[in-house]
């Protein structure tokens, strides 16, 4: 009971009725202790026909379903009556004090909770005073005055109580308007945005909610006091837009939605999406206009990253090929309109791969931001640049009158792009191929000129690489012939059209055969023999020098192992290996599968290694004591051509270096050539590697080479590449007594 009469309590304070108020209430209603005394005065006889009263009060209201609806099932007419019955008697009990008005809020909470309409609730005040004036006279006696005194006390006590019921109904009511209105306080304040009404007639804002201060920085009487506010704070080029929308809702009676930028107080560009709703009156006519501002600045801001990620390289910041594609298009527009020429510049890097696999991606993605800028910092305002991916970039270079101002650029970019950077602790000097094509010299739509620029950036790679070439028909046929040869490696693998040729190793000691060179020969149906040379750098491109090389190495084994059954004595087979190979973190493993799987020695098998492996990274390096784990040897082949560091060298695990056959046919007649060979024969030997020579084609070279120790020889002076049955027959011969 205490904790309802609290709650009760904590009710009348929120409506603002206290002790001092009811006083106030009971003075208005001129209800004093006269009063009371009358109606105490009445009270025993009055309790004589309550029961009549209520029984007849009942027999009225319920014959009505509306109130019939609001009895709750589990409670019966009886109790009804009787809770009925106490609250007439203490109308004229005499007792109206804070509990009595505690009491009264209780029902009419309870009343409204229910539902039951206020006009319900004083219909059966009204029932009751026409059912107690039937009684009056013979409660009040003869005299007139007595009876029109008590009629209108318990009249005053009636509406004091009337007027707390009701007093409970619009507390109520308010209660919930006021919980409506948090609720859509909460809703709007819970997305990023407000609303607004405008009046059209009157022309001015009639409500802005209090979060467009928030949203904006702007207070709701701006917008208020100023109906031009909305228009005043668009972004200029945004105007026009929601005028039209504004307009189109006024005039054509359709509800509008748009999306456009604002200028909020500090400053700043904010995109927002505003509903713009019509309200109309009963004769169709509009009279307000509803708005709903939703922030949308992180969805523009994704909409816009994404398209810059669709148009954009994220490594160099320069456009991507979709980018280009688009702009090469506008631009051969722009060039039939005004007759001038368009240079579209591929550029390939040189030798990228091997940079991204000896130091590996990251050092690779620091030259590509690298060559990036530098395009970036040398291109005129109206050309543009892109990165097609890889190490591939493509410029259009337009309103291009004469060939030397193309020569001119194309020059400049060379010399700027070919400047040393520091990449992991070393100086690159960036290397680049370019394929120059014209508009509309070479072609007239964005293909055929991007087609013609790819083809001379093959040329110029052919003849040299780090140069530029210009586009010419030939250029095309040659592009076809790449595509075919692609084509066939690629079904040359399925069908297994290799076959390894081996070039004997001379010891320079025993004059012996002890070691040949696996070399693969392609036979081509149609074309016959094609040199490595030729499908060598395809297979790299395409993606087909792992498994070409896991065939190569797996045949050689195989090979060896059938020497050696058949008692023809090769210690050794080397076989080159692509730095694709020493990145592949398998290689080891497949390397031990073959050399399993054929049953030799892993000290029968030498793997060839370009220099650009030896710039070791931890990939490649795993890789390296991986294999002389195996007991695998490794070789340097080709060396002195590509850019070796020493440092590398004495920390692999090395066995041998090749000289390349270039250091070996000029030796004799440039004391340069000779110098260097001595010198790396007398480095090997510190370093305890064994040396081979490769491309010795006479005896003096021989005799040279002997003279300073050189461990193995190989060349056209002993020996072609012969097929694997002739080996045999090149096995048991001294080499160096042929000649004598």
């Amino acid at each position: 009971m205490k904790v309802i009469q609290s709650s009760i309590t904590k009710v009348a304070k929120e409506m603002g009725i206290d002790e001092h108020a009811i006083d106030q209430r009971k003075a208005f209603l001129e209800f004093g202790q006269d009063d009371i005394a009358r109606l105490i005065n009445i009270h025993a006889s009055l309790s004589e026909y309550h029961q009549e009263f209520i029984d007849h009060f009942y027999e009225h209201i319920l014959s009505f379903e509306k109130i019939r609806q609001f009895l709750p099932e589990t409670i019966n007419v009886k109790q009804l009556k009787k809770t009925q019955l106490a609250y007439f008697k203490k109308l004229s009990k005499g007792s109206y004090e804070w509990d009595y008005v505690l009491d009264r809020l209780q029902v009419g909470l309870a009343h409204q909770q229910i539902n039951l309409n206020i006009e319900w609730y004083i219909g059966a005040y009204r029932k009751y005073i026409s059912l107690l004036l039937n009684y009056f006279d013979s409660l009040s006696g003869s005299d007139c005055q007595q009876s029109t005194q008590a009629i209108d006390s318990l009249v005053k006590i009636i509406f004091f109580d009337m007027g707390l019921a009701i007093d409970t109904y619009v507390f109520q009511k308010n209660k919930e308007i006021i919980t409506l209105k948090q609720d859509l306080d909460n809703l709007i304040q819970g997305v990023d945005g407000f609303i607004w009404e405008f009046d059209v007639v009157r022309y001015n804002y009639v409500y802005v909610s209090q979060q467009s201060e928030t949203m904006l920085g702007y207070s709701q009487n701006q917008w208020v006091n100023n109906p031009d506010f909305q228009h005043q704070i668009v972004y200029p080029d945004d105007k026009k837009l929601m005028k039209l929308a504004f307009n189109n809702a006024i005039f054509r009676e359709n509800n509008q939605q748009i999306e456009y930028r604002i200028i909020i107080k500090n400053g700043t560009i904010l995109w927002v999406n505003e509903r713009i709703t019509i309200v109309k009156n009963d004769d169709g006519e509009i009279t307000h206009l509803r708005g709903l501002i939703l922030d949308i600045n992180k969805r523009k801001e994704y909409e816009m990253q994404l398209a810059y990620m669709a148009a954009y390289d994220k490594l160099t910041g320069l456009s991507n090929r979709a980018g280009f594609e688009k702009q090469l298009i506008v631009d051969i527009a722009h060039a039939k309109k005004t007759g001038n020429s368009t240079a579209i510049l591929f550029l390939d890097l040189d030798g990228f791969k091997y940079i991204n696999d000896s130091l590996g991606h990251a050092a690779g993605d620091q030259l590509l931001q690298t060559i990036g800028q530098r395009i970036k910092d040398i291109l005129r305002e109206q050309d543009f640049a892109a990165r097609f991916g890889g190490d591939e970039f493509c410029l259009i270079l337009v309103d291009i009158n004469e060939d030397l101002l193309l020569v001119n650029i194309t020059e400049h970019l060379l010399k700027i792009l070919e400047q040393p950077t520091r990449i992991s602790n070393q100086d690159i000097f960036p290397r680049v191929s370019i394929g120059i094509a014209m508009y509309p010299q070479d072609g007239e739509s964005s293909e055929q000129l991007l087609q013609c620029a790819d083809s001379a950036m093959y040329a110029a790679k052919e003849e040299g690489k780090h140069r530029f070439v210009f586009y010419n028909e030939e250029m095309t046929l040659l592009a076809a012939q790449r595509l075919t040869m692609e084509n066939d490696l690629r079904q040359a693998l399925i069908a297994e059209e290799f076959e390894l040729y081996y070039q004997p190793q001379i010891e320079v000691n025993s004059g012996k055969l002890v070691a040949v060179e696996a070399l693969i020969r392609w036979h081509h149906p149609i074309k016959g023999m094609i040199p490595p040379d030729q499908f060598i750098p395809v297979a790299e491109k395409i993606g087909l020098i792992i498994p070409l090389g896991q065939w190569v190495l797996k045949r050689a084994c195989q090979q060896i192992a059938e020497w050696h059954k058949s008692s023809i004595k090769v210690d050794r087979v080397a076989v080159n290996i692509s730095s694709s190979h020493f990145c592949d973190s398998s290689f080891s493993e497949s390397v031990k599968t073959a050399i399993k799987a054929s049953g030799i020695k892993a000290c029968n098998l030498e793997l060839e290694i370009t220099e650009e492996v030896v710039q070791t990274n931890d990939s490649i390096l795993r890789n390296f004591h991986e294999i002389k784990n195996l007991g695998v040897s490794i070789a340097v082949d080709d060396f002195g051509t590509g850019y070796s560091c020493l440092s590398s060298l004495a920390q692999l695990p090395i066995d041998c270096l090749k000289i390349d056959k270039a250091f070996i046919q000029k030796m004799l007649t440039d004391t340069n050539y000779l110098t260097i060979v001595a010198t790396v024969i007398a480095m090997s030997r510190a370093l305890g590697f064994s040396v081979v020579a490769e491309g010795v084609e006479s005896r003096d070279q021989v005799i040279y080479l002997q003279s300073v120790s050189c461990s193995m020889i190989q060349g056209y002076y002993f020996s072609k590449p012969v097929t694997a049955d002739r080996i045999q027959k090149l096995v048991n011969r001294n080499y160096f007594q042929l000649e004598e």
